[in-house]
């Protein structure tokens, strides 16, 4: 780790780390052409369908998530409307076989959706990733920045994918299976035990089979780093490579996040130097400089404060342009 005394001639920082860099004599680089070709040297493996580039970018949008709503910083163009900024993770599916091609799927389900959930949940930041299932249907896997209730999500859903059909098709193919029938089938699926078999018909029975499952809501409450948990689960590659279109997006504003960058600043170099020293923060070495990897337990200690004051002026900056 570099001492403090030496100089920094540039300091980027985002949500899960600082890097920052030692200036050559021979070069001529621009402050913004030097991150670029340190974020080519970070390893992120590229895995199935998603590009090395896609797949970081993927990372950044998620601990921007993360750290946005860990710090209660309201959207400014959706407004929370009374509920707490928390984060959740759903999975969108369809409960039969996808006849749509993916884009229709995305453009007429996916985003009729998110414009909803906006509208009434004031949902202000998320992040989605297409996945392929076993069955050759397409399912998203969806962040977002405050909590919704399950059933009016599921009613949502439901109510959008129906317009294609799929749960008019759904309640066609088990309205018409014996308990008999139904169970074998479930059991093909190998997914769940017979308590969840049973469980299943009863709803599907009360409901008419008009009210499939077809959201999960995965609990993150005893995940202590959550950004990296998040991280890891919305970038890794699907072996399948055949989805049409886009395979991963979210909501405009976080676009407008991605690397804050400081100028030298002596009194800056020696808190950094202190910050790695206290929370004994991993590093990573490279020709021009260094990157400090941030942690939760840091930015929960009242030392990373001068840290999310400039992030909070680079975000206001970003967030409400002059």
């Amino acid at each position: 780790m570099t001492n403090h005394k030496e100089p920094i001639h540039a300091v980027s920082i985002t949500p899960n780390r600082i890097s920052y860099f030692m200036e050559r004599a021979s070069s001529h680089r621009t402050t913004e052409s030097r991150e670029a070709s340190l974020a080519n040297l970070v390893n992120n493996a590229h895995n199935g369908d998603l590009s090395r580039k896609g797949s970081k970018r993927i990372s950044s949008v998620v601990n921007w998530i993360a750290y946005l709503v860990d710090k209660k910083v309201q959207s400014p163009i959706h407004v929370n409307r009374g509920a707490n900024l928390r984060i959740g993770l759903l999975t969108l599916t369809l409960p039969s076989k996808q006849l749509d091609s993916d884009q229709v799927i995305k453009s007429k389900c996916l985003n009729q959706l998110l414009i909803e959930l906006r509208k009434d949940y004031g949902l202000g930041y998320y992040a989605w990733k297409a996945e392929k299932q076993k069955n050759g249907n397409l399912h998203f896997h969806v962040i977002i920045d405050r909590y919704i209730n399950h059933k009016d999500l599921r009613t949502k859903w439901n109510r959008i994918i129906n317009k294609l059909g799929y749960v008019n098709r759904y309640e066609k193919h088990f309205s018409g299976l014996s308990y008999s029938e139904y169970i074998r089938h479930r059991q093909k699926e190998r997914k769940g035990s017979r308590v969840d078999f049973d469980k299943a018909w009863n709803n599907g029975q009360k409901y008419g089979w008009r009210s499939p499952n077809t959201i999960d809501i995965h609990s993150v409450r005893e995940v202590k780093n959550m950004a990296g948990y998040l991280g890891k689960y919305m970038a890794k590659g699907d072996q399948d490579s055949s989805i049409e279109g886009r395979i991963w997006g979210s909501s405009q504003l976080l676009s407008k996040l991605k690397t804050c960058v400081a100028h030298e600043d002596h009194s800056l170099s020696a808190y950094l130097y202190k910050c790695y020293k206290q929370f004994d923060l991993r590093v990573w070495i490279h020709d021009h400089g260094h990157i400090v990897f941030l942690t939760s337990e840091f930015w929960n200690s009242l030392v990373s404060k001068p840290l999310e004051l400039i992030l909070e002026n680079y975000i206001r900056l970003k967030f409400n342009p002059v």
